[in-house]
Formats: C-alpha cells, structure tokens, sequence
C-alpha cells in the first residue's frame, strides 16, 4: 500500500479508536499492514470484508495484500472466516481486530521494547 493512501487510512481510524494497546501502537507492524488493517476495519463496519473488497480499494497487487494479511494473521488481528459447508463458491472473508488475539506476542514485544 502506498505510505500516503495508508497513512490517511491509519490517521482516519486513529481518529475513531481512542482505546490503547491497538493495533495502531503495535511496533511489529509496518506501515504497509496497518494501512491495510486500518482500510479493513473501516471496510468491516459497513459489512462483511471478502479479499476482493481489498484488492479493489487499494492499488496493491493479489500477491501483496495476502502476504500482508498472513502477517496480520499471525500478530491476531485478522481471521480468516471458513467458507459454509457445502457452498460450491465462496469467497475469501475476514474478520479484523483492532486488538491482538495473540496476547502471548504483545507480551514479547512489550519487553523487547
């Protein structure tokens, strides 16, 4: 993502989430993935977030927002929704959290700061 069009995003939502210990305070993350964090959970808000709304709202190619949403994945703040049972298509969908799952990395990172 663009370092201009991701800080609009991350300035926009800083502006909404007043919370601490977010995303937005995570040291671990690049520019790059909290743009994309920040778009995904303005996206969430108006409905369910599929790979495709991704892709067409950001200039990124396929290749790049998956690479940034495994590592979203991995720090606890994206999860991939499981597509129904039986369904023959369906989409790519996340949940995003503006607060890490994985409570056992924020504690590393917290004493490697």
């Amino acid at each position: 993502m663009k370092r201009i069009i991701a800080n609009l995003h991350i300035e926009k939502i800083r502006e909404i989430i007043k919370d601490e210990e977010t995303f937005l305070d995570d040291s671990r993350l690049d520019v790059s993935s909290l743009g994309l964090l920040a778009l995904a959970i303005k996206l969430q808000n108006r409905k369910e977030v599929e790979l495709s709304d991704l892709w067409n709202s950001t200039s990124d190619s396929l290749d790049m927002i998956k690479t940034l949403l495994n590592r979203l994945e991995y720090f606890g703040y994206a999860e991939k929704i499981e597509s129904t049972e039986g369904a023959e298509y369906s989409p790519a969908r996340w949940k995003f959290n503006i607060k890490s799952k994985n409570n056992e990395l924020v504690k590393v990172a917290k004493i490697a700061s």
